[in-house]
């Protein structure tokens, strides 16, 4: 136990006494940081998501708009007999996976 001198005790008393608040403040700081930058990467995906939604709604509704358009403009041009309904081949309107056997 003799290695242990009072001047030493006293000096890393003082060391720990001024070092701690030092590391706390740091440590602190550091984690305040973090916790922003994180806040603002959160923002940052927020935002690039409603802007994503938006851009999206926006192509939606013009493909819609184009498509209304386009399928008016095809049934116009159709012939008269061309706009009923076609006839489903007899061998289509079987029940799927039962066939005629082969000959």
């Amino acid at each position: 136990m003799d290695s242990i001198t009072p001047e030493l005790v006293v000096a890393l008393a003082i060391l720990v006494v001024v070092a701690a608040p030092i590391i706390w403040l740091f440590v602190s700081r550091h984690f305040k940081l973090k916790e922003k930058e994180l806040e603002l990467e959160a923002q940052t995906r927020r935002d690039w998501a409603a802007l994503q939604g938006k851009t999206l709604d926006a192509r939606l509704t013009a493909l819609e708009k184009a498509f209304a358009t386009l399928g008016g403009a095809v049934y116009q041009q159709l012939p008269q007999g061309g706009r009923e309904a076609p006839e489903i081949p007899q061998d289509l309107q079987s029940e799927p996976g039962r066939r005629d056997p082969i000959r």
